[in-house]
């Protein structure tokens, strides 16, 4: 099977999804990236990602145009004709920028 014919969903579209998206994008993947939050999805279609990365706006605009990335809020569309899905959540971190896993449960 051959890179192009490859299509992966990228479930979680912050740092971590952003740039896993983009770069499978870059490397000739097919990829459809989804997040539940329509703001993000909405953004990143028009080019903007939620996070800056040096590069990533290039990377997703050179993605979207060339017809290997695409975006949506339905998990279930984003997954649909996927071979591959990738969890991508980010760790959550503390007010010194540490990892903290214990924040996915705090209210």
């Amino acid at each position: 099977m051959r890179v192009a014919d490859v299509r992966v969903c990228v479930i979680g579209l912050w740092h971590l999804g952003c740039v896993y998206s983009a770069c499978l994008a870059k490397l000739g993947y097919v990829v459809v990236g989804t997040d539940e939050d329509r703001r993000i999805v909405e953004d990143l279609r028009r080019g903007k990602p939620p996070i800056f990365e040096p590069g990533l706006d290039q990377l997703v605009a050179e993605g979207m145009a060339c017809g290997r990335l695409s975006f949506v809020d339905d998990i279930g569309e984003g997954t649909e004709n996927a071979e591959y899905a990738i969890i991508a959540y980010d760790m959550p971190v503390d007010a010194g920028d540490r990892p903290d896993p214990r924040l996915y449960f705090e209210p």
